[in-house]
């Protein structure tokens, strides 16, 4: 079997797709790992065949998504045609100030289908000569869904997070017949240009895949109707990298990991003033710290004697010698600390932080903390609660093992297997506007 990944130039957004690269290839099949030339290194570092699209140039890099957000205007008038109740906005307010964003910095709505589009016309070339029979696809990577239809492949979006966008699109689905004129759902906006450039009629499966593998937990998974098949993310740091001497020993008190994670950096998060109310909670205690924090977010902090900062370390090198992390509440993170059984503090500095956050606080594996609110010395006495009571760990344990009876990436390869011997018709159901009925 073939199978084509394919996502964007993102080391947050390749990092995901890399158990389950592995375990294709295990199983024997052909892999190949498409993006713009500006991951090629890290997808050939991470043991595996890249395709590296051109015209990365003519793009503006993910870090700008800033410049694509969705203007106060326009977001109001998609959210009244929508009808929303207040109950249902959080989805909504997600993806209309970050996902649109990130869907136009690559498929922009105004582009003109007759002019060349160097990303997407590689990768369609690429499917058209190699012949995928499975097309693997990021949820913000249209091109890849549009690939799979022009190439007859079974087309399989793979999550990173809440499935913002199938809850988007069936929450425009259902008020398709009374939306005004003019207001369409963004994601069709977004790849419509490209259908029409390769001659091809849209419809639900171009946006949405055949199937979609869904690694966020059950239990607070976002409710769409799409075909989902359940995966238990691994820890994935890419390439990996070397243990450092002085993880090789016990610490002598209490070791804490404090992480805010890639995306918060390259995204330029203001978090120099939760940055700067935490090391003040860690400096008041009996602990050592290790803070993944770069130069940018340590500027102008005082870090305390007790706290050891670096650039950057594999969590699952860190881990292992830690009796809790404190994070940014985002996927891969969780990840690691449910893989590890270690107690998790998750802060609310991060939009998509409470799906992980609820989980991780239902089972009772840690506490949900806003360093905006709280004072120091309430912050510093709920990390010693998570440092001192029992529950936690055992909260931790519940946790991991939640997370190993979710079916592993060798499993989800037989799933496609099947589904690539079985690949769906198009059908008439689902076209979206402007196609018959």
């Amino acid at each position: 079997m073939r199978v084509l990944i394919t996502l964007p130039p993102d080391t947050s957004h390749l990092n995901p797709v890399l158990p389950l690269a592995w375990a294709l290839r295990g199983a024997g099949h052909e892999v190949r790992v498409a993006s713009h030339s500006a991951l090629t290194d890290e997808i050939v570092a991470a043991g595996l065949s890249a395709v590296s699209l051109r015209g990365a140039e003519a793009l503006p890099p993910i870090e700008s998504v800033a410049d694509f957000i969705a203007g106060d205007e326009e977001r109001e008038e998609l959210t009244n045609a929508l009808a929303l109740d207040p109950a249902d906005r959080a989805p909504w307010d997600f993806f209309s100030y970050y996902l649109i964003a990130a869907l136009r910095i690559f498929h922009p709505p105004d582009f003109d289908p007759d002019h060349a589009h160097p990303m997407a016309d590689d990768l369609m070339e690429f499917v058209q000569h190699w012949r995928p029979d499975v097309v693997v696809w990021d949820p913000i990577w249209l091109s890849g869904g549009i690939a799979a239809r022009a190439c007859g492949a079974a087309s399989v979006r793979l999550m990173w997070g809440p499935d913002y966008c199938g809850w988007t699109y069936e929450r425009f689905d259902e008020r398709r017949a009374v939306l005004p004129p003019g207001v369409t759902n963004p994601m069709e906006a977004c790849a419509r240009p490209l259908a029409e450039r390769y001659g091809l009629e849209m419809d639900e499966t171009m946006l949405l895949g055949h199937v979609t593998i869904d690694p966020i937990p059950a239990e607070v998974r976002l409710s769409t109707r799409q075909r989902t098949v359940a995966m238990r993310q691994l820890p994935s740091t890419g390439g990996g990298g070397v243990v450092p001497p002085w993880l090789r020993t016990e610490p002598d008190r209490p070791r804490i990991a404090f992480s805010l994670g890639a995306a918060q950096r390259k995204y330029e998060q203001d978090d120099a003033s939760m940055i700067a109310t935490m090391l003040d909670a860690f400096a008041g205690m009996d602990v050592e710290v290790v803070a993944t924090l770069n130069a940018d977010q340590l500027a102008g902090q005082q870090v305390p004697k007790n706290v050891h900062t670096v650039d950057y370390i594999p969590l699952d090198h860190l881990l292992p010698t830690c009796s809790m992390i404190i994070h940014h509440g985002g996927g891969g993170t969780y990840t690691v600390g449910a893989a590890l059984q270690v107690p998790q503090v998750v802060l609310a500095v991060d939009p998509e932080s409470g799906p992980y956050a609820r989980r991780i606080t239902g089972v009772g594996a840690g506490l949900y903390v806003d360093p905006a609110v709280l004072s120091v010395a309430e912050i510093r006495s709920r990390l010693q609660q998570v440092l001192t009571e029992s529950s936690f760990r055992e909260g931790a344990a519940a946790l991991h093992a939640d997370w190993q009876a979710e079916p592993s990436p060798n499993e989800v390869v037989r799933t496609l297997e099947q589904l690539a011997a079985n690949i769906p018709e198009p059908s008439g159901a689902g076209l979206l506007e402007g196609a018959t009925r």
